[in-house]
């Protein structure tokens, strides 16, 4: 019934990750498979038994990879951006944000969920 330039999105834990990728796999071949997604569930580690399952993952399949439509705009077209608060830095632009313009100058780092470590751009990226 998914239309021949269709796409999926399944949301499962990683206790199933496994089970529904193979399913999925052999339903609409590995090759449809557009992308698997971590993304964080919980504002933070909490403390369990063994590992925190503080993510949750999104299987996407395509049922025709050369034919789907995922909806991705250009990186360089900025006519869909808007300034709803009236911000008074204007429309929101696309840029790199560890770069060393005024502009993007805001840095954040990438925290290691296994160690809480945290990462920051290299010296000379921020």
């Amino acid at each position: 019934m998914l239309k021949s330039n269709g796409v999926l999105a399944f949301c499962i834990d990683e206790r199933e990750l496994f089970r529904l990728g193979m399913i999925l796999d052999e339903i609409f071949g590995e090759k449809n498979r557009i992308a698997i997604i971590n993304w964080q569930k919980l504002g933070g580690p909490k403390t369990y038994t063994h590992v925190s399952p503080a993510t949750e993952y999104v299987l996407v399949y395509a049922k025709d990879l050369k034919k789907a439509k995922t909806g991705m705009l250009p990186r360089d077209d900025i006519s869909s951006f808007e300034n709803p608060d009236n911000d008074p830095l204007g429309t929101w632009v696309v840029g790199d944000p560890s770069s060393q313009s005024p502009m993007y100058s805001m840095v954040y780092a990438i925290q290691n969920p296994f160690t809480g470590k945290t990462h920051y751009p290299p010296n000379g990226r921020h």
